[in-house]
């Protein structure tokens, strides 16, 4: 059994939620007979939390979706939480899910399966989410190959890999991936979130 690396301490005002791509992509799996699985985000959403050290949350079921976003915030943290749905979708008076991330500023990172990383949809949802003022922390690509100088290419701000676990034995999903992906995610909220400082940082409003 392999033992996973530790990820750094993660400050409780490290609070995230975690999008998929426009389109809400899907893992590769059907859920049942002729259906498909869960949108990305959802599916591996408590997983990739316990594996960089967040705590797991979901968005209330109850109250229009500014209320849910706004009860979201309230929860302690550190924590990450599955969008309830793709960002690009119009909710009705509130606009998008996109709008209303940038509304709360509410730090954000995008799940990108892996076999959706030579599309244009993982730069299609970055620049809705940056259009929206959605503080992106940025990029995570769920399963691989990893293309390490074809990702730095793009000049997207990816965080990083993560190998679904037992997906593939002849990857090790455990391995420094997992830990690189945690360290790079904090570098990037901390950075972020010293920008927010000028007019009032992140941290201090989702306290």
């Amino acid at each position: 059994m392999t033992v996973l690396p530790t990820p750094p301490l993660l400050p409780s005002s490290l609070r995230l939620v975690l999008t998929d791509v426009v389109g809400a992509a899907r893992v590769d799996q059907e859920a049942a007979a002729g259906s498909l699985a869960p949108p990305l985000a959802e599916a591996v959403a408590a997983e990739l939390a316990a594996r960089v050290g967040l705590t797991w949350r979901r968005f209330g079921g109850g109250g229009d979706p500014p209320t849910q976003l706004a009860a979201l915030q309230a929860q302690a943290g550190p924590w990450l939480a599955p969008l309830p749905g793709d960002p690009g979708a119009w909710l009705g008076p509130a606009g998008r899910w996109a709008d209303l991330l940038g509304a709360f500023r509410q730090p954000t990172a995008l799940l990108v399966a892996g076999s959706s990383t030579d599309g244009g949809l993982a730069a299609a949802t970055t620049a809705l989410l940056e259009r929206a003022g959605v503080p992106l922390v940025g990029l995570i690509q769920w399963g691989g190959p990893w293309r390490a100088d074809r990702r730095r290419a793009e000049g997207l701000p990816w965080l990083g890999w993560v190998n679904p676990q037992g997906h593939d034995p002849a990857l090790d999903p455990d391995d420094a991936a997992t830990a690189g992906l945690a360290r790079v995610l904090l570098l990037r909220w901390q950075t972020l979130d010293q920008g927010e400082g000028q007019s009032g940082s992140v941290a201090s409003r989702l306290s």
